[in-house]
């Protein structure tokens, strides 16, 4: 897939439109493999996204937690925050509004 790339102490995982939960999942393994503490998750192509993407990005979250890494979203798209809120995803994903406050938070 070819959608991430290094920066300080991060990787960023860029998402298009249309992403696939495997596709997801194969570059979240890729960061796991790496020495980055952090994983930032841009968001801004996604305007709309079902319940596979959900998953993912729990997924995404459990995968990370698990293996010490911390993962923010951000960019996140109007019709997906309110997705995130009605399902109460914002409670357990850390989220932020740019690539910049997404790093402040990884640290």
């Amino acid at each position: 897939m070819g959608l991430s790339r290094e920066v300080s102490q991060a990787t960023i995982i860029d998402l298009p439109a249309g992403f696939t939960s495997d596709a997801l999942q194969d570059e979240v393994k890729k960061h796991l493999a790496s020495s980055q503490k952090g994983l930032a998750i841009n968001m801004v192509a996604i305007s709309f996204i079902e319940s596979s993407g959900l998953g993912a990005l729990v997924n995404t979250y459990k995968s990370c937690d698990s293996n010490g890494s911390r993962v923010v979203f951000y960019g996140i798209q109007p019709y997906v925050s309110q997705l995130l809120e009605l399902t109460k995803l914002n409670h357990v994903l850390t989220t932020a509004e740019n690539e910049v406050e997404a790093l402040q938070t990884i640290g």
